[in-house]
């Protein structure tokens, strides 16, 4: 009779043993299970810790670090244009020449910095913080850029004289405001030194300036600017030589070359071929060179487009596998 006890008090212990234990075991499981699906929240994309992610890494921070670099350039471009379009000038002013604002240097450097300070930034966010509205915006974008290089590109080469005829007479506007603008002069100047050029298509074009007219050509009014010295002359930058030695034998820049060597008949101390001319010839010498250039910056933006469509279709497909688990 004790045996029996004693035997079944074992028995009781032991099966209240088992029970703890699978009771135990399946609490464990249950919360093992639980953190398994729980659901994480990370920029509008829930993840499922165990099953893995649909979204790559190497595409998202590809994206990110590509876009940051035109993020900043854009950013400078706007701040640096800004700048010089405050200081250059009054408010006043600038309303006066609204007509020339399209060749203003610096509100094209407003511009540009603008879409690319724009365009960096969807890539930036959007990768960063998988926002596919973004990175919809953001393909779109250098889908259309890239369209319309293709486009121009087509023209120019099928209307190739309709498009120099074109940019002869849109850069000829710019002749009359010279001295009207800093910034412009300070651009042409560039162009014609680094260029070895002067006016679009030869010297004669500064004949719309007022300050180098032939005095021919005003000479209704012989006491006014047409008297002045730069009359029949070009500026500094059209000279072949436009530096001299002053009294402290250093090498300063001649403001003065220009004047009245448009009088002579076969002037040697300007450049007489037109900056249009020489930039087309140079197109042509490094046809290889602009081409290459070309293609390389075709093909980052297809690869741009290509990874920012990628990643927004990981990040759909895991909003899909999100909502099916």
């Amino acid at each position: 009779k004790f045996r029996s006890t004693v035997e079944g008090n074992l028995n009781d212990r032991l099966i209240r043993t088992r029970i703890g234990m699978t009771t135990a075991s399946h609490d464990q499981r249950s919360r093992s299970h639980h953190r398994q699906r729980r659901v994480h929240r990370h920029s509008g994309v829930r993840y499922q810790v165990g099953n893995g992610t649909e979204v790559s890494c190497c595409v998202k921070y590809a994206i990110f670090v590509f876009n940051i670099i035109f993020f900043f350039f854009g950013f400078t471009l706007v701040a640096v244009g800004t700048y010089c379009q405050i200081d250059k000038a009054s408010m006043y002013s600038r309303f006066q020449q609204a007509g020339n604002m399209a060749l203003d240097p610096t509100l094209i450097l407003i511009v540009v910095g603008i879409l690319t300070f724009f365009i960096g930034f969807c890539g930036c966010i959007g990768s960063l913080r998988e926002n596919t509205v973004l990175l919809t915006i953001y393909a779109t974008l250098l889908g259309i850029i890239f369209a319309l290089q293709v486009v121009m590109l087509a023209i120019m080469y099928f209307y190739k004289g309709k498009v120099m005829e074109f940019v002869g007479t849109t850069l000829r506007d710019v002749i009359p405001s010279y001295r009207d603008d800093v910034d412009l002069q300070t651009f042409i100047d560039l162009v014609q030194t680094g260029m070895q050029c002067c006016g679009i298509k030869g010297p004669d074009d500064w004949d719309a300036n007022l300050y180098f007219a032939k005095v021919a050509d005003c000479a209704s009014n012989p006491g006014g600017i047409c008297s002045s010295p730069e009359a029949n002359g070009v500026p500094y930058s059209c000279c072949v030589n436009p530096f001299r030695v002053d009294e402290d034998q250093n090498t300063i820049v001649n403001t003065a070359c220009g004047y009245k060597t448009r009088e002579m008949t076969s002037s040697h101390l300007i450049f007489q071929m037109g900056c249009l001319d020489v930039i087309d010839g140079w197109i042509k010498t490094n046809m290889m060179p602009f081409g290459v250039a070309l293609i390389i910056v075709v093909c980052i933006q297809m690869i741009a487009i290509c990874l920012a469509q990628n990643l927004k279709s990981d990040i759909l497909a895991q909003k899909a596998k999100w909502m099916n688990s």
